[in-house]
């Protein structure tokens, strides 16, 4: 989700800035989503990891994210006709929340299994984070000056270095998308110090409490923002918690017996799937539907989070593995840094081509930058230690 400010305050260039028109809106959907359809199945491998939340899994999820934030930017903003990508265009929120939860698991699990100091983890994760944005930072800033002749106050400049954006100027910003980072920062700032893996519930209350704090003071900082944060400061401790969860040593328990039960009764298995299944998909349809934009951040932000469990539930029980949105999944932090900048200031393909079969290169294309910059990142990494 991005905030269209009223009236930007910067304006960017006149031949590469640019919104655009699709022809026929429903007919160029239906062509992605075939592209889409048939890369899915081209793909589809039966599942090599059998663990519960497996990396497998959390890929798959992370190019889900990634694509339901790409293609919600594309009609909704970068469109002028907000059919073009509809259904595919209305899971921005959600995309923004399986981030947030998966980053909250993938921390609350690490710090469970390895202890680490702060200055460990801050340079272990933290890290992992400023380097590719700086060098996208650097990049964009670098080129809307050469071609643009685009400058931006220092202040925005040297904030955005540091990970916090006040603002989500869509047209405006260099890169809009990225007030989710102040968000994500500042949780990874205060994890260390409030994560106890010997109490991982009470470490998620603790979080979500923080959270809370930086939403609820309107700190100078990220008070444009702020209205963004409400709608997502609830997902990662969401998913500390459910790191918890899962490792806890009397649902470890549990589930043994219940596997254990469920092995000679095989038909009773399959069928619980089923319930499972069509339960998750009913939820995940219902609240597509009615999201609960505009009844409240609160409501919203709920509505939003049961959403993103449903998909969670049906990434886990389903049989087969997705492997382009895995692929997907490995770059998806590398395409949320590139993508806007280059959809609505730098576009090499809508001018050219139909809109469906240009959203479908843009995929590829966003894949095969990330994949650049992740590689440079590691060698960034690796050269300093």
């Amino acid at each position: 989700m991005v905030y269209i400010h009223p009236m930007p305050v910067i304006n960017i260039g006149q031949n590469l800035s640019m919104q655009i028109n699709v022809n026929n809106p429903g007919s160029q959907t239906l062509i992605l989503v075939i592209i889409l359809v048939v890369t899915l199945l081209v793909f589809v491998r039966k599942k090599k990891n059998k663990s519960f939340f497996s990396f497998e899994t959390t890929n798959e999820l992370k190019g889900f994210a990634i694509l339901a934030i790409v293609f919600s930017h594309i009609g909704y903003f970068l469109s002028t006709n907000t059919e073009f990508l509809f259904p595919l265009s209305v899971l921005a929120g959600v995309g923004v929340d399986l981030f947030l939860f998966l980053s909250g698991f993938g921390l609350a699990m690490s710090a469970m299994r390895k202890t680490l100091s702060p200055i460990q983890f801050y340079l272990k994760r933290v890290v992992k984070i400023f380097i590719p944005l700086w060098i996208v930072l650097a990049a964009f800033f670098l080129l809307d000056w050469l071609v643009l002749k685009q400058t931006y106050p220092i202040t925005e400049v040297w904030q955005s270095f540091f990970g916090f954006f006040r603002e989500a100027d869509l047209f405006g910003d260099v890169n809009s998308p990225l007030w989710f980072i102040t968000l994500i920062v500042f949780y990874y700032l205060v994890f260390s110090f409030f994560f106890k893996k010997e109490h991982p519930i009470l470490s998620a209350l603790l979080l979500f409490f923080c959270g809370y704090f930086l939403i609820d003071y309107d700190f100078e900082t990220v008070w444009r923002v702020d209205h963004l944060h409400r709608l997502h400061y609830m997902a990662l401790p969401l998913g500390v918690a459910f790191a918890g969860v899962v490792m806890s040593e009397k649902i470890k328990k549990y589930t043994k017996v219940l596997l254990s039960f469920l092995s000679s009764r095989k038909w009773l298995k399959v069928l619980g799937q089923i319930l499972l299944a069509t339960t998750a998909l009913g939820i995940f349809l219902y609240f597509v539907i009615n999201s609960g934009v505009g009844r409240g951040p609160w409501v919203e932000q709920n509505i939003s989070n049961i959403t993103m469990f449903a998909i969670v539930v049906l990434f886990l029980i389903k049989p087969f593995g997705l492997r382009f949105l895995g692929l997907v999944g490995i770059y998806s932090y590398e395409i949320y840094l590139l993508h806007w900048p280059i959809l609505y200031r730098y576009d090499i393909f809508y001018n050219w081509l139909p809109a469906g079969v240009a959203t479908a290169l843009y995929v590829m294309y966003f894949l095969l930058l990330g994949f650049g910059l992740q590689w440079l990142t590691g060698k960034i990494i690796k050269k300093i230690g």
